[in-house]
C-alpha cells in the first residue's frame, strides 16, 4: 500500500505544481529551467537546495525570535513610560 502512495506521489506534485507554474513563469522560462536543472550546475544546486532551505528556516527562526523579543520589550517599555503597571 505505501508503495502505491509513494509512486502516486509525482504524478499528484505535478497536479499542483503545474497550475503555479503557469501562473507565474511563460514558456520561454520553463524552457530555462529545464536546461538549468540538466546541467551539472542544476543537478549540484538541486543537492544542496534541501542543505540551504534548512539552515535558512534555521536562521530566519532565530532572527524571528530575535525581533518578537526585541518588539516585545520595547512594546513593555511603552507601556510603562504610558503609566500602566505591568
Amino acid at each position: 500500500m505505501m508503495g502505491q502512495v509513494f509512486q502516486r506521489l509525482p504524478a499528484e506534485f505535478v497536479k499542483l505544481a503545474v497550475p503555479l507554474y503557469v501562473e507565474y513563469l511563460n514558456a520561454e522560462e520553463v524552457k530555462g529551467l529545464v536546461t538549468f536543472y540538466k546541467s551539472p550546475v542544476g543537478r549540484s544546486v538541486v543537492e544542496k537546495l534541501p542543505k540551504l532551505a534548512q539552515q535558512g528556516k534555521k536562521f530566519g527562526a532565530g532572527l524571528g525570535e530575535q525581533l518578537a523579543k526585541e518588539a516585545f520589550r520595547d512594546s513593555r517599555k511603552r507601556l510603562r513610560e504610558k503609566g500602566y503597571q505591568l
